[in-house]
């Protein structure tokens, strides 16, 4: 039996071998001759004596250098293997593949990466150990001075400029600190981001190995949260691009996981619940970093009580306040998430219960987007009881938390709810106060063409003093399914 997959192959494969029938086709080196070439390039390396003549870069340069990999592999592990492979790792990186559609470079700088690690003192182990404290500052309990943090971060990165070659223990430090900014700082972590990763990629040396693409990866990430954070929704995917090619290249191709987590985040913050729902199932069962996990599974929590699916939400969310004891900051972002699907199931006293303890914990830290949160469900929750002024200014400590921090979508949005329960409180020369204010932000946010359209709806309605419920709510829905 021929299946429809046959028919379309059999085809295309006779009429290749008819075009290229009088062609001769390049089989490229024998393996034989491609292990004499990379033993030569390694007997070169060990004599100091690198340059692209010991290799030949032209159409068999891949093959020598897998060759490459397996001669690194074959020679006892030491100081002596260690430096063979840190000046194999930089002579592979800095050749230009063109197109390299299976990510061929980025597996064998891998694999170099794992072989020369091997070899060096305090072993592979000791790498990924260092590597992976940057995100522990990540679980801190609070930011301390966010402001003083970003001012000092900037005028070391400044003193980096004059020092060749970089020191990846330093850098890796001011990762350490920079981790906590995006979600306190955003514009300020976003600056110093693409600041750092100017530095990582001007050519200097960084540490050994796959230091500096290992470090480019986190300044690359992390300005990709800060983008997402302060709502530059375009700009943080590319930045997460930008961190898996990296991320690709060194000894652990598993930080993948967290820039997929990444991505999750930004379609939540996009509202696209029913794709976080989809996503997020597959991802937890394959993501192997328990912190990434427990981030995933928060996701799916949060949106499926933006998708009104409050019993599961409930469930998901009672898992991760257990897991995230030791993340302060991610335990705190999950209870407020719970007391809004408890609040959804009509449990009005155990919801404001949850709520006040997630208060407790906000308030000994310095997150804006926590603070917003917070407020921004509690306020949701007291408007579905009708105690709307208590709303209301819940929703203005929201609007001036994500405000304070850059977030321009969310602050967009929030100035919208407000404005809808002013009107509804029959305070209209309020409401059309904060939209005339809050105009020139939903401009600001990427919305699509009937997101613009709204926008420009209530602009006129407002010159007409025509503004009611009906026209607010239309912008709020278009601002939720119009960010892009």
């Amino acid at each position: 039996m021929i299946t429809e997959q046959e028919h379309e192959i059999v085809p295309r494969v006779r009429n290749w071998l008819e075009a290229t029938s009088g062609e001769e086709i390049p089989t490229g080196l024998s393996r034989r001759e491609a292990r004499q070439r990379a033993r030569r390039f390694l007997n070169c390396i060990f004599a100091d004596h690198v340059n692209s003549e010991s290799i030949g870069i032209d159409g068999d340069a891949r093959d020598v250098l897998w060759c490459l990999v397996q001669e690194l592999e074959s020679e006892p592990t030491g100081h002596r293997t260690f430096e063979a492979c840190d000046h194999a790792y930089q002579f592979a990186s800095a050749i230009s593949w063109g197109s390299d559609y299976f990510q061929e470079q980025a597996d064998i700088l891998h694999s170099i990466a794992q072989i020369g690690w091997r070899s060096a003192a305090g072993g592979i182990q000791y790498v990924i150990t260092s590597r992976a404290s940057i995100w522990e500052h990540g679980d801190a309990q609070r930011c301390h001075d966010p402001c003083a943090a970003s001012s000092r971060l900037a005028a070391q990165i400044e003193r980096l400029q004059g020092e060749d070659p970089l020191s990846a223990e330093a850098i890796r430090d001011i990762c350490a600190t920079l981790v906590n900014l995006p979600n306190a700082r955003p514009l300020q972590a976003e600056s110093l981001s693409a600041s750092l990763y100017s530095v990582l990629t001007d050519g200097r040396q960084v540490g050994h190995l796959d230091d500096r693409d290992f470090l480019a990866g986190v300044a690359s990430f992390l300005g990709g949260v800060a983008r997402r954070c302060g709502g530059r929704w375009d700009s943080a995917e590319v930045w997460y691009e930008q961190a898996a090619s990296a991320f690709r290249r060194t000894l652990e191709p598993e930080y993948l996981q967290r820039i997929e987590v990444e991505r999750l985040a930004l379609q939540y913050v996009r509202y696209e619940n029913r794709s976080v729902i989809r996503k997020a199932r597959g991802l937890i069962r394959e993501i192997t970093i328990p912190r990434e996990k427990t981030k995933a599974r928060f996701l799916l929590g949060s949106a499926q009580v933006g998708a009104g699916h409050f019993n599961e939400a409930r469930s998901t969310l009672e898992t991760v306040v257990n897991e995230s004891s030791s993340t302060p900051v991610l335990r705190t972002a999950a209870l407020i998430k719970l007391g809004a699907a408890i609040s959804g199931l009509g449990l009005d006293a155990e919801a404001e219960v949850v709520f006040v303890e997630a208060a407790r914990l906000t308030s000994g830290l310095e997150y804006p987007l926590l603070i917003g949160n917070l407020a921004g469900d509690m306020g949701e929750h007291l408007s579905r009881l009708g105690r709307l002024e208590e709303a209301a200014a819940l929703y203005r400590t929201a609007w001036a938390a994500y405000r304070d921090a850059g977030m321009t979508s969310f602050t967009a949005y929030l100035a919208v709810l407000l404005a809808e329960l002013l009107i509804h409180l029959g305070r209209n020369s309020e409401a059309e106060a904060e939209l005339v204010g809050a105009l020139g932000l939903m401009e600001q946010c990427h919305l699509d063409r009937e997101g613009i359209a709204a926008v420009s709806f209530l602009r006129e309605a407002i010159a007409k003093r025509r503004t009611d419920a009906r026209a607010v709510r239309a912008v709020r829905d278009q601002l939720r399914k119009g960010f892009r």
